[in-house]
């Protein structure tokens, strides 16, 4: 009977509505904000029974990290507000990425806090990548009404925020079929990256992966496994790109050269990145004019545009002066909320990262969702150089937020969670 009842705990879990918004936010992120907002309304309506009930929202999350998510929030209010020129709607969609950056890694802490539930996110979540990956590559045929991603800066991006996770999995199972199902599925992953033809993304991926192999623990037979997957997937990955052209038709292996050119154009570095040095040279401009406010939190085009329009030369630059982003976490940052705003992401950055490392010390149970979590966070700080997980809002920032959330959880002693 004992057993009888663990079998019906493990098939029907009781799931909290915030916990149940949480993930339905998580599953469907690739999908766009629609379903996401509804997640988050369900989330936010089971935060307010919860709270009914007496459950505490205090003491959980590292007190060095809510601080510095409370100042963000509070530095973006007061400053997009007293200073964002053209209307409130500019400001509110501005503001909101701050507030939906700092709910989301609040959420997660939350939600993920109690037991069992990190285990309920990697298989929701698994199931979620597994469901884009069919629509990404069935999504020309009619399979799904539309194609996932919009362009290679935006897969490239979630492929690289989802491939540590995979490869967390697959260290972490342990039956035979997981291995050969999850190691397939990493190679995927990292041959999407590959197709993305985002070098930001092959830069961050690098550093992430290199990273999350030194650290993480894994025996010898998850090795062979890995070697014997690459013999297959490599012929095959060789063989669509010699074969195939993209949507445009394009030759991918003149992509690939493309981006391999570029990588190691270090002497000019117009071409190194894409003309967005000259965005780059500009965001420091208007850092230096306003360092302690920026220039408020909303649309980076208008703003940008409105200060550099009249000196901007299309011809020398390459680029229109209405760039829809900095194409650099860095630079829109300091644009949006000048030097706090650049200092407190990053710490929250650094402070999540070095609470993973502590528990990868540790040998805490979930030692290799921690490996992953700390290489995920390094790989976005390279991949930020010059590209941002802010501009990937809308498609799925928050599955790269979740993470923070878990590291930013306090340390917990044992038991499943």
């Amino acid at each position: 009977m004992h057993d009888l009842k663990g079998v019906v705990v493990l098939i029907k879990p009781k799931i909290s509505l915030t916990e149940f918004g949480f993930l339905l936010a998580i599953f469907t992120a690739p999908w766009g904000p629609v379903i996401r907002y509804a997640g988050w309304l369900l989330a936010i309506i089971g935060l307010a029974i919860d709270k009914r009930k007496g459950h505490s929202f205090r003491g959980f999350m590292d007190p060095m990290v809510s601080w510095s998510l409370m100042l963000l929030i509070i530095s973006a209010f007061g400053v997009s507000f007293g200073i964002l020129q053209d209307s409130l709607h500019s400001w509110g969609r501005g503001f909101s990425l701050v507030l939906e950056f700092v709910f989301a890694i609040w959420l997660a802490a939350y939600v993920l806090k109690e037991p069992g539930a990190i285990k309920r996110w990697k298989y929701v979540w698994l199931a979620g990548i597994i469901l884009s990956i069919l629509h990404l590559t069935t999504g020309e045929f009619g399979l799904f009404p539309k194609r996932l991603f919009s362009n290679i800066n935006t897969t490239g991006i979630y492929f690289l925020i989802i491939l540590p996770f995979v490869l967390a999995m697959y260290f972490e199972c342990e039956s035979s079929m997981e291995e050969w199902l999850l190691g397939g599925l990493f190679y995927v992953c990292l041959f999407c990256i590959i197709l993305s033809f985002s070098s930001a993304a092959w830069v961050g991926a690098f550093a992430a992966l290199m990273i999350q192999l030194i650290i993480s623990p894994f025996s010898l037979r998850k090795l062979k496994v890995m070697g014997f997957l690459l013999l297959i997937y490599l012929p095959l990955g060789v063989l669509v790109l010699y074969s195939c052209v993209d949507i445009h038709g394009t030759d991918l292996v003149k992509l690939f050269e493309r981006e391999v050119c570029q990588l190691f154009s270090f002497k000019d570095l117009d071409t190194l990145t894409t003309h967005r040095i000259h965005i780059w040279k500009g965001s420091l401009q208007m850092l230096r004019e306003r360092p302690f406010t920026g220039w408020g939190w909303g649309n980076f085009s208008d703003i940008f545009a409105s200060f550099h329009e009249s000196l901007w030369d299309a011809a020398a630059t390459h680029l229109d002066v209405h760039v829809y982003t900095g194409h650099s976490m860095y630079a829109n940052l300091a644009v949006f909320g000048g030097i706090p705003a650049l200092f407190l992401v990053l710490w929250v950055y650094l402070r999540c990262g070095w609470n993973s490392f502590v528990k990868i010390k540790r040998k805490m149970h979930d030692q290799y969702i921690q490996c992953a979590i700390f290489a995920s966070i390094a790989g976005q700080l390279v991949y930020g150089i010059a590209g941002d997980v802010f501009s990937f809002r809308s498609k799925g920032a928050i599955l790269f937020w979740t993470l923070l959330g878990i590291a930013a959880l306090k340390k917990r002693e044992t038991g499943d969670i």
